[in-house]
């Protein structure tokens, strides 16, 4: 009876283990699932807006037309300073290279480096959420930082990419301090800086004012602190020099750092405010989101330290997550002194993520304020996904094919590029002034060193009289002239002082005509010949 007993308490001890056991295993298949849906229907948000179904590319443009146009010259044998001016370090450049050389130059190929972009920030917007909060919150956090973020613009220039490292670096060091995950920081601020300078080094400041915080939050002594900072900045020096050596050799030390450090600091002053951005008034139903999400990371990126003080005061963290959450504040308070200076909406969006997590971690602190919001903000976010996808998909775009392949345009946009491609051939030098749009798509080729020519100081003169130059050298037959992008018109004067253009419409007036006027007043200038007195306008085509 006894022998009888204790096999049956044995059986059910084993039952009990094995029932144990798998309801682990299937609650690991079940957030195994909900990992790929969510990731999924990212890929789809992001997809939707890149792409009008089934499959044609959208063609967009904004800042990182740059840094493509930058690797196309780069891809055409073109070195980095030596042979274009950019007044930012080629790490963006040599990611789109890469992926031009992989997948070709396209409208296609742009859109599918965008959306890789914006999935990575997804991704490790999670990967660092997950460390401080439940499964549910960090999807719900980094589908925030998907829609509400990266999603407002699709802006995929150099901030995104040093963002992203810095982020990478400071999550390197949330489970320890350990030597190799020094370095392994160290080595991603040095990408942070070798995409944007300047946020490499707030990034190197943030991370190492958290290390010397741990010195007051744990039991660490200066004298670690101080390895770990050394280390830190070894490491960081280290794979920085690799990374930029080659640029440094083709362009010179002199000229690397005068594009690099006092260009940007003399010349580069946008109309951006200081504290303040520009608000524009909404119009429709796209504009009225994108100004209440404008609204939401502004106020995020500057209470933020306020808040985390106050709720820690409070209710302190617990010692697993006192350092993240001190490597997160201070990174998104040295990132948001990075751009204080000249605010715009895509250099607040880029640096939000650190403070979008360390939000998430503040509800999630209180388990009744997470279970109220939680729905709240599932339903939102799912709201603000599907009515942005839903606008671009019904967005009224017009198919062309284009010298690369299909793609989705603006009805403005689709009848410049009709005009180019029936006037010219691919390879052709061509000059756009205030923009680079069709040099990608067209597989035209830019005139001169200079990427764009403005009326402000950013724009050298000597870079105008370079491109005066190549133009009569090269007997460039067409440019495309946008007064609407501030550039006033041919025949103006000076606007002022600082306005650098004065020999480039001089020439222009003398040696073309302009030839076709555009609806939206976008003008195209025919080479006629050289003269040396100004001929009037003449419009021959509408």
């Amino acid at each position: 009876m006894l022998r009888t007993s204790s096999v049956r308490q044995e059986n059910l001890s084993g039952q009990k283990f094995l029932s144990s056991e798998e309801s682990t295993a299937r609650t690991h298949r079940v957030r195994g699932l909900s990992i790929f849906l969510f990731f999924c229907g990212v890929f789809s948000f992001l997809y939707l807006n890149l792409f009008r179904w089934p499959g044609v590319p959208i063609f967009r443009f904004g800042d990182e037309n740059f840094f493509w146009v930058y690797a196309s010259r780069m891809r055409s044998g073109e070195q980095f300073l030596r042979d274009f001016h950019q007044f930012t370090p080629p790490g963006v450049n040599l990611c789109y290279l890469a992926f031009f050389r992989l997948f070709g130059e396209s409208v296609r190929s742009t859109s599918w480096s965008v959306l890789c972009l914006g999935f990575a920030l997804t991704l490790v917007c999670f990967l660092v959420a997950r460390q401080l909060m439940r499964l549910a919150m960090a999807m719900l956090t980094a589908l925030a930082c998907a829609v509400l973020l990266y999603g407002d613009r699709f802006d995929a220039t150099h901030h995104w990419f040093s963002s992203l490292a810095a982020v990478l670096a400071v999550w390197s060091l949330f489970p320890s301090r350990s030597k190799t995950r020094i370095v392994l920081a160290g080595s991603l601020l040095a990408l942070s800086a070798f995409c944007t300078q300047t946020a490499g080094a707030m990034a190197t400041l943030a991370c190492c004012l958290a290390l010397m915080l741990e010195h007051r939050l744990g039991d660490v002594s200066w004298r670690l602190v101080a390895r770990r900072i050394t280390l830190l900045l070894i490491s960081e020096i280290s794979v920085w020099t690799l990374l930029s050596w080659r640029y440094l050799l083709a362009a010179g030390a002199g000229r690397y750092w005068y594009f690099q450090v006092l260009y940007p600091s003399r010349y580069v002053h946008f109309p951006d405010g200081f504290l303040f951005p520009r608000f524009g008034p909404p119009h429709h139903l796209r504009s009225w989101i994108s100004f209440t999400d404008h609204l939401f990371v502004y106020f995020l990126i500057l209470l933020i330290l306020p808040a985390v003080v106050l709720f820690v005061r409070r209710r302190p963290a617990s010692p697993k997550h006192t350092m993240p959450v001190a490597l997160l504040t201070s990174l998104s308070v040295f990132l948001t002194l990075e751009i204080i200076t000249r605010l715009n909406w895509n250099r607040m969006h880029a640096i939000a993520m650190p403070a979008l997590i360390l939000l998430a971690w503040m509800v999630s602190q209180r388990v009744k304020t997470e279970r109220v919001l939680m729905p709240l903000g599932w339903g939102l976010l799912g709201v603000l996904a599907l009515a942005i996808v839903v606008t671009t998909q019904l967005h009224p775009y017009q198919q062309i094919t284009l010298p690369t392949g299909q793609a989705m345009m603006e009805p403005e946009d689709l009848v410049e590029a009709d005009w180019l491609m029936r006037h010219t051939a691919a390879g052709d030098r061509f000059l756009e002034v205030a923009h680079m749009r069709f040099y990608l798509p067209l597989q035209l080729r830019e005139v001169g060193a200079s990427d764009v020519l403005l009326p402000y100081e950013v724009t050298l003169p000597e870079w105008v009289t370079e491109t005066v130059k190549d133009l009569r050298e090269q007997k460039v037959e067409y440019i495309l002239w946008a007064p609407r992008m501030g550039i006033f018109h041919v025949g103006d004067p000076p606007a002022s002082q600082i306005d650098t253009l004065g020999p480039l419409r001089t020439y222009m007036r003398s040696a073309y005509v302009r030839v076709k006027l555009f609806d939206n007043g976008d003008e195209i200038w025919e080479r006629v010949a050289e003269a040396r007195t100004a001929v009037p306008l003449r419009d021959t085509s509408r």
